[in-house]
């Protein structure tokens, strides 16, 4: 199978449990974070000690773009909102968009399936973020990667404000490890 760069990085960390070192709120205006029921994607995510993020979601039929696979566009929203999530981990007041996306499907990803999506640590240039990660099937095998270049907003930007304005609800179940 052919492979790249961040393909190899995300197939190199070791399949083992992490420890949590806290959960990530969520909010019911984010598409990828509000409960299926309002249309969302449920997607739970944690920082690990390790320097992850580390988060799970649970793929579903009104997804697929083929028959029993997920579409897409679906799978390229799980990957930008966990990876999103690193722009934040030392100070959650920073507000990033996504300005480029490198995503490679290496899998189909299966409907109805408990999936995890990892996230590296953010290299950090100025404004720019980029991040890297990938999709884990059940089995441990890597469904998507991506690299994904974020900007930070200027602090008085009104969209930034108005971010700043969401209320962020807890995580409902709180874990002390999380395997992948």
């Amino acid at each position: 199978m052919k492979t790249n760069e961040t393909y190899d990085k995300m197939a190199a960390i070791p399949h083992e449990m992490h420890k949590v070192d806290r959960s990530i709120p969520w909010s019911t205006t984010c598409y990828g974070c509000r409960p299926k029921e309002q249309g969302g994607m449920f997607i739970r995510a944690y920082y690990t000690t390790d320097d992850y993020v580390v988060a799970t979601a649970t793929t579903e039929e009104v997804k697929n773009g083929f028959p029993g696979v997920q579409h897409g566009g679906v799978v390229a929203t799980y990957l930008d909102e966990v990876l999103w999530r690193q722009t934040k981990r030392e100070d959650a007041r920073v507000d990033a968009m996504t300005v480029e996306t490198q995503l490679n499907y290496w899998k189909p990803l299966p409907e109805n399936t408990e999936i995890r999506i990892v996230a590296l640590p953010a290299e950090v240039d100025g404004r720019h973020y980029y991040v890297e990660g990938a999709i884990y099937l059940p089995d441990g095998s890597i469904a998507a990667t991506a690299k994904i270049h974020y900007i930070c907003l200027k602090l008085n930007d009104e969209i930034s404000m108005e971010e700043q304005k969401r209320e962020m609800r807890p995580v409902e179940t709180e874990l002390e490890e999380i395997y992948f």
